[in-house]
């Protein structure tokens, strides 16, 4: 992978609501968050070596950061981060097992919604 992005580095984290569920399951178009330096082919990349699948297609688009309030004067700022939509040949049962372990991982310690990591890849923790 170019720019020094490792293949661990490019997909942060699965996006996971009832729209992108449904995507995954009629679809067969899955939903990361990606690192702002990636593109699509390091993600297409990134993808097909994690998760054993041929990538059809990968759109990728940047979220726009957001202003939320805190009380009456005190504003909040969320940070622009890059979604990316990948389309896959066929979602076999393997795909969408290792989705949601996927999902399980980033919700515990590989990484958190903030986009920080222990610093152990999935490997060295199954080991």
């Amino acid at each position: 992978m170019t720019k020094g992005l490792h293949l661990y580095d490019v997909i942060r984290r699965p996006v996971i609501s009832e729209k992108t569920h449904g995507m995954a399951e009629v679809l067969n178009h899955f939903t990361f968050e990606v690192d702002m330096r990636a593109n699509k082919i390091q993600v297409k990349e990134a993808v097909e070596r994690i998760f054993d699948v041929d990538v059809l297609d990968v759109r990728t688009l940047v979220m726009p950061s957001k202003r939320g309030r805190r009380g009456r004067k005190f504003y909040t700022r969320s940070k622009a981060w890059k979604k990316a939509v990948v389309t896959v040949l066929s979602a076999r049962r393997s795909t969408c097992s290792s989705y949601r372990l996927t999902v399980v991982a980033a919700r515990s310690d590989i990484r958190t919604s903030r986009g920080l990591m222990t610093g152990r890849t999935p490997e060295e923790k199954l080991r």
